[in-house]
């Protein structure tokens, strides 16, 4: 059983200034408070669920960002984006472990499990964005940021869990670092647009990933205080179309394909496979190793494209995208043969047509939802591995949708949408969702006022 309540605030002030083009401030304020209970039956109290948040759990996160930036206009060629933003956010969850009840080692049940954490995350920014228009038809974006991140562990409630010679330390650790980015646009020519962009940047390792205790009997029962951040270098190539009186008068023709490539290195991920969970193939780990490593890295690469067409009323689109992508060795042997990424979707088409009644304010058309088979997982001696996601077939959904929006009148204000998912029932398990199965035949309503 499970409940949870999330409250969320934000805020914003801008001022512009009507003399000064270098003057256009904005301050944004975010908050958010995330409080989730879960509890499990009675009849599984006899298991022991340290390593997944116990037999009952309370966790609360708390989050705070601050954005504040300026674009300064000088002249109809330069535009420079400034900003500082700082966030922070606390995580306190906590748990309780039936089967330790009776156990001081583990304050008779009330724990901090295995994952969840106590921490807290800092992070203070600066950025500056230069949009430059050397000729009308180019644009170029190059931009830089910083950014400092900190981290603050907190003891577990369990004694098992702070012993300082199994590698127990929740001191904080900071990582700091800068991100650059460049982006270049370019019209070539009536309708079309032409786009490049390439970015360094990384990530720091989460309060989960470096502050995660195993007890003094683990080979790996440390934190993970040594972890480097990852770093990901990205290259994006664009192709945009979208021009008027194309295959008919009146009709409007769009095009947009964007193909990547995505290099990762040093990504975290725990000590797995027997006899390379040290350093060195065959090399056993020394006493107090966290359970977190830098591995090789790997590639991600693809590409989404997507057509619109429209004549007098009618509409149709079609959408495909297709990823792949490769660990460098294997998330089990940093040495061993390479093995596919395990969180990649299997290719997707979605094919949408239908016709606007303009006069009426009334929209109506159907989905079709066409999803390749994922087969493409990580083996290990001719064995799915611990680690990756189940198979999934392929399968092909199909979706019903009306939309009455009056233009005029008294209900001008009003929009109301019916849509009918899964119109055959169809039975299927989408590949991300651990073959859980997707969802039957459901109607959705929604019913809005714009005032």
């Amino acid at each position: 059983m499970r409940d949870q309540k999330i409250d969320s605030l934000n805020g914003e002030w801008r001022y512009a200034s009507p003399d000064n083009s270098w003057l256009d401030l904005s301050v944004n304020y975010a908050q958010s408070r995330r409080y989730q209970h879960d509890k499990r039956p009675e009849s599984a109290w006899k298991v022991d669920y340290r390593s997944s948040y116990g037999h009952e759990s309370w966790v609360t996160q708390n989050s705070r960002s601050l954005d504040i930036r300026n674009v300064a206009k000088l002249g109809d060629a330069n535009s420079f984006t400034t900003g500082l933003s700082w966030s922070k956010q606390n995580w306190d969850p906590g748990s309780f472990l039936a089967t330790k009840a009776k156990d001081p080692d583990y304050n008779y049940g009330w724990i901090n499990a295995y994952g969840g954490n106590r921490g807290e995350e800092t992070m203070r920014s600066a950025y500056l964005i230069h949009e430059w228009k050397p000729l009308p038809d180019w644009k170029i974006t190059p931009s830089l940021r910083y950014d400092q991140v900190a981290l603050y562990g907190k003891p577990n409630l369990a004694p098992i869990y702070n012993v300082a010679s199994a590698g127990h330390d929740y001191r904080p650790v900071s990582f700091t670092g800068w991100s650059p980015r460049l982006a270049i646009a370019w019209g070539f020519s009536l309708g079309w647009n032409a786009s490049f962009s390439y970015v360094d940047t990384w990530r720091a390792p989460t309060v989960d990933e470096v502050y995660a205790a195993q007890t003094p009997l683990s080979n790996l029962s440390g934190t993970s205080r040594y972890l480097k951040p990852e770093k990901l270098r990205g290259f994006y190539y664009g192709l945009d179309f979208e021009r008027s009186g194309v295959l008919s008068a009146g009709d409007r023709l769009s095009m947009s394909l964007l193909a990547y490539r995505q290099l990762v290195r040093d990504n975290i991920y725990m000590r797995l496979g027997n006899g390379n969970t040290g350093d060195a193939p065959g090399q056993t780990p020394p006493a107090g190793t966290g359970f977190y490593r830098n591995l090789s890295g790997y590639e991600i690469h693809g590409y989404d494209l997507t057509l619109d067409y429209q004549l007098r009323g009618w509409f149709a689109s079609a959408a495909l995208s297709a990823t792949s992508g490769d660990h460098r060795n294997s998330l089990r042997d940093p040495w061993g043969n390479s093995e596919p990424v395990v969180d990649i979707p299997p290719r997707k088409a979605v094919l949408t047509t239908g016709y606007r009644v303009a006069r009426l304010g009334l929209t109506f058309g159907g989905q079709g939802k066409f999803v390749r088979t994922q087969d493409r997982i990580p083996y290990f001696e001719g064995t799915r591995t611990a680690y990756s996601m189940p198979p999934s077939k392929g399968y092909v959904l199909i979706n019903l949708f009306t939309v009455w929006q009056p233009q005029s009148g008294a209900f001008k204000h009003l929009e109301a949408r019916v849509s009918i998912d899964n119109l055959f029932n169809r039975s299927y398990s989408p590949y991300l969702t651990e073959g859980i199965q997707g969802m039957g035949r459901s109607v959705r309503t929604s019913l809005s006022w714009r005032f």
